[in-house]
């Protein structure tokens, strides 16, 4: 069971539940494709001004086989490493300690050879910059979004949290141009893998998959959203100077306010009588991010709750009247 405490103003939507920071751990030095055919090994020391060595292996037997070695363009290990089936194509993901800085996509190709790299400014608009979360040593770009090898194009896609498209051919790693057909086509093929986070064992990873449901717009997971409105999975949240709660510890049910959120953002007015169920037995920090919630529905169920609840513009109008 873990305890986390909020100071003052810190209350958080739990729809960004995995906040960022500037804390970093030792970097990654070993990162192995899904099905842990290959490993991409990163020789660097973080003293060194030296860039770091990638050496990409594939498992014979009991033991690894060297296919190349290469230097990396980028000046700290990469922070996420992307291996394709069958390992012809690498893609590294940001720098350690500096995230979103500097060159943060880079796409090698089956021999060791670098094919293309980026900056984020250099590949999303600016309506996506102008949304991107900065910190002391970060820019958190892709935050909330989802990045994968397509299943059936050598291509690999970038869906950005405000449902940008990006999509970057892996023979030569150039941003491709995107069709409205492609677009709907990529965002339908991200939608199995939300469904199956939405089932894992992991309750971050079931926070995730409601997350890229709402994010995709996945109807087809509304019934498995509404069972994670009772999920079980908590932990002890100590609450002080909030301003709006009492001082206390709470039981954050991280999956279930995950949950609300999707579905408000997926069926809107419909959420709210789910919610409104969850609310009597809720503790009072779960009411509040349940409440939350349902502040961005519109509809007439909504509308009626909210008054109920003294939240809405009725009540704003007219103090006192909702008890």
């Amino acid at each position: 069971m873990k305890t986390l405490i909020w100071p003052a103003g810190a209350f958080v939507l739990v729809c960004a539940s995995f906040a960022f920071a500037d804390s970093w751990g030792p970097p990654t030095l070993e990162h192995w494709s899904a099905d842990r055919s290959h490993r991409l090994r990163v020789e660097w020391e973080i003293a060194s001004r030296k860039p770091p060595v990638l050496i990409f292996e594939r498992r014979v037997g009991p033991g690894l086989k060297e296919l190349w070695r290469t230097l990396s363009p980028q000046e700290a290990a990469p922070v996420e490493v992307f291996i394709s089936p069958g390992g012809t194509s690498v893609v590294l993901l940001d720098q350690w300690h500096h995230r979103g800085r500097g060159i943060s996509l880079v796409f090698i190709g089956p021999g060791g050879e670098v094919l293309s790299k980026y900056t984020p400014e250099q590949v999303m608009p600016r309506a996506d910059i102008e949304s991107w979360r900065i910190s002391v040593s970060s820019t958190h770009w892709t935050m909330g979004g989802i990045l994968f090898f397509r299943a059936e194009k050598p291509q690999f896609a970038f869906i950005s949290g405000r449902r940008t498209v990006r999509l970057f051919g892996l023979r030569d790693g150039k941003l491709e141009t995107l069709t409205d057909a492609e677009r709907r086509a990529v965002l339908r093929e991200a939608m199995p893998g939300a469904r199956m986070l939405i089932a894992d064992v992991d309750p971050e990873m079931r926070v995730k998959g409601a997350s890229r449901a709402a994010l995709l717009q996945d109807t087809d997971a509304v019934s498995s959203l509404k069972r994670l409105l009772d999920d079980p999975y908590h932990y002890t949240i100590s609450v002080q100077q909030d301003g709006t709660l009492p001082d206390a510890s709470y039981e954050n049910y991280l999956v279930q306010a995950a949950a609300a959120w999707a579905l408000v953002k997926l069926i809107g007015d419909e959420a709210t009588p789910l919610i409104e169920a969850k609310l009597p037995r809720a503790n009072p920090y779960m009411r509040k991010s349940f409440i939350e919630a349902v502040k961005v529905c519109s509809g007439p169920r909504t509308r009626a709750l909210l008054d109920r609840l003294g939240e809405g513009t009725t009540a704003r109008r007219r103090p006192g009247r909702h008890n």
